[in-house]
């Protein structure tokens, strides 16, 4: 049996016997193929949230790597695509699972305290005009 998430030996051998991307050259691609094919999430917080929740209950995702910038992004935009993101996407995935599941990956420090995701309290603190007090002061 396999770890959640994991592939067992004869799974991994035949998905790189066998690998459908291996034919694609990532070079000759536009934006537009990314996203069509799945590679990448884009799109309104709505259309984001949609996508992940989708990936999340369908490959049962317990942690999520967002890349919030990307290419030549100006930081300006990046901000605002991170403000984004903690509002109006984050705080739907926070509860998907049941709190029974033991995560080994979690930090053991971490444990003891209540999660509270630090993009989360950014968000909080960009509804009080914070990050934009911190943006002009510096």
């Amino acid at each position: 049996m396999a770890i959640p998430g994991c592939l067992e030996y004869g799974a991994l051998v035949q998905t790189l016997k066998s690998n459908p991307r291996a034919a694609v050259n990532p070079l000759e691609l536009k934006a537009k193929d990314f996203y069509e094919r799945g590679y990448v999430v884009v799109g309104s917080p709505k259309t984001v949230r949609e996508q992940l929740l989708d990936g999340i209950k369908e490959l049962r995702m317990g942690h999520l790597l967002a890349l919030l910038h990307f290419g030549s992004m100006p930081t300006a935009l990046c901000k605002r695509n991170i403000d984004l993101f903690a509002r109006e996407v984050l705080p739907y995935l926070a509860d998907q699972w049941d709190d029974t599941y033991e995560d080994r990956w979690w930090p053991e420090r971490l444990k003891k305290k209540p999660r509270r995701c630090p993009a989360m309290a950014a968000a909080s603190d960009a509804g009080d005009g914070a990050w934009r007090a911190r943006k002009h002061a510096g």
